[in-house]
């Protein structure tokens, strides 16, 4: 069972990833909230895109019981007893059990490559939906500019109010993030098994064609999903 390895051990730490390849930010689940990737170290090792010094800190922690802070709303729902299943369970799931048992016991250093990626590669999208906000989106930042901030009757809101532009930095310059991630490439598509590309709208995205021109290529299996407005 999950919590024979450790009560608070959770495989997504270590098999699963978003990373937001245009604002160099990534997180291993939906809850925590998303930390900075080193320039430095993925510029020894593309493969701290995902095994950053954060996560490796989390996983030491998962890994002789202790929980970390950052995920907080799955102690709250198990806190409320036996029959109430969190999300630290489902997410685990999805990995075999040799899978589990080796991150358990592997030193919480190692560099993992997650069977489970979810990646942006830009924030360049022609939407500016309702529920998204400008880091996600260049048309909710160009609206923002020129229209100013959205005036709302609420203490909240702050995604109405910014422009992105802390999601921008790389746009006249190469972007380091997406260096590394193509030297990542051939390693990565070694082990993984489902690759979700997100963004902005990933279509507008010249990387995402290169993404698909060598999943052909180079004749990979891995499942591919992709969200896209289709506009």
């Amino acid at each position: 069972t999950l919590n024979s390895k450790s009560p608070s051990f959770c495989g997504a730490k270590w098999g699963n990833s978003t990373i937001w390849l245009h604002s160099g930010k990534t997180t291993s689940c939906h809850h925590p909230r998303p930390h900075d990737i080193s320039i430095e170290d993925i510029e020894k090792d593309p493969s701290m895109l995902h095994n950053t010094n954060w996560k490796m800190e989390q996983r030491r922690l998962m890994q002789v019981g202790e929980r970390p802070r950052e995920c907080q709303y799955c102690w709250k729902v198990e806190d409320m007893g036996p029959d109430f299943v969190s999300d630290r369970i489902y997410k685990s799931l999805q990995f075999t059990p040799q899978e589990m048992r080796k991150w358990a016991e592997a030193p919480h250093t190692e560099r993992v490559v997650p069977p489970t990626i979810e990646v942006s590669f830009s924030r360049t999208c022609n939407f500016a939906c309702s529920y998204c906000n400008a880091n996600f989106s260049t048309e909710w930042a160009k609206d923002i500019k020129k229209n100013g901030p959205y005036e709302l009757e609420t203490r909240g809101g702050g995604a109405f109010k910014h422009d992105g532009s802390q999601s921008n930095s790389f746009v006249k310059v190469k972007n380091p993030y997406i260096e590394a991630w193509w030297k990542w490439w051939p390693e990565l598509t070694k082990k993984l098994r489902v690759l979700r590309i997100t963004g902005g709208e990933p279509l507008m995205s010249d990387d995402v064609w290169k993404l698909f021109d060598k999943v052909a290529d180079e004749g990979h299996k891995f499942e591919v999903g992709i969200n896209t407005n289709l506009g």
